[in-house]
């Protein structure tokens, strides 16, 4: 494969591949093993350590009705993107701007912009924001922003903006938190703050039922007093 533009390299090593390098300048980096289609392109890199994907290696398609079709490529492939001390591993990026990142095993990762951030283990991130927050658990993200927030248990969340938040196992779409722990829930188009909530269904601004049947819902202040914002949901 072919290198091409200005390159700057401290400490680089490529074990059994030689990606194309265009237009980037790399510094303090080590790239291996990078199959088998490998690509840089006018990205600059900055104390990063690239490891190419083993096809055994690669993270199943979820099975969730509600998640998107897993990408394509199968090895790490950096395109357009600017990094700065990040761990890239198993990785398909576009578009990104990264600092101070690690990912690994990102199956999809398109127009991100990160920053202070872990992210590992992702089916998918497309046109995110991303600043101080952990995003893990097989969960995928699609024009959101998120910030100090912490998302993982397989969450799927779609234009929504979460701000010192944690969200496991939960849906939203269209939906504005702050403050909030949110725990097995679907929230679809509501704005939410300083409550925790578990096990409900919200639609524009109501709780208007269960994700599981035989299980209560739970909603209490998240202030430390444990008052109740509103009284559980009824048997049905």
């Amino acid at each position: 494969m072919t290198k091409s533009a200005t390159i700057t390299t401290n400490t680089t090593i490529l074990t059994n591949a030689s990606p194309s390098i265009h237009r980037s300048t790399l510094t303090d980096c080590t790239l291996s093993n990078l199959t088998p289609s490998d690509s840089i392109t006018r990205s600059v890199l900055n104390a990063v350590t690239i490891t190419g994907i083993n096809s055994s290696d690669q993270i199943k398609p979820v099975t969730s009705n509600s998640a998107p079709p897993p990408a394509q490529p199968t090895s790490t492939s950096i395109d357009r993107s600017s990094c700065s001390t990040c761990t890239i591993t198993h990785s398909h990026l576009r578009h990104c701007t990264l600092a101070n990142c690690t990912l690994v095993k990102v199956c999809s990762s398109k127009s991100v912009r990160a920053d202070q951030c872990s992210l590992e283990n992702i089916t998918s991130l497309r046109r995110c924001t991303i600043t101080n927050s952990t995003v893990g658990g097989r969960s995928w993200m699609t024009r959101c922003d998120v910030h100090a927030s912490e998302i993982g248990g397989g969450s799927a969340l779609r234009r929504s903006s979460v701000a010192r938040c944690r969200v496991t196992g939960s849906q939203l779409k269209k939906a504005r938190l702050v403050d909030c722990e949110v725990i097995g829930c679907i929230v679809v188009n509501t704005d939410l703050k300083g409550v925790i909530i578990k096990n409900g269904v919200w639609r524009n601004g109501s709780l208007v039922g269960k994700v599981v049947e035989r299980e209560n819902i739970v909603v209490v202040s998240r202030d430390g007093n444990g008052d109740k914002v509103c009284q559980p949901w009824p048997e049905l």
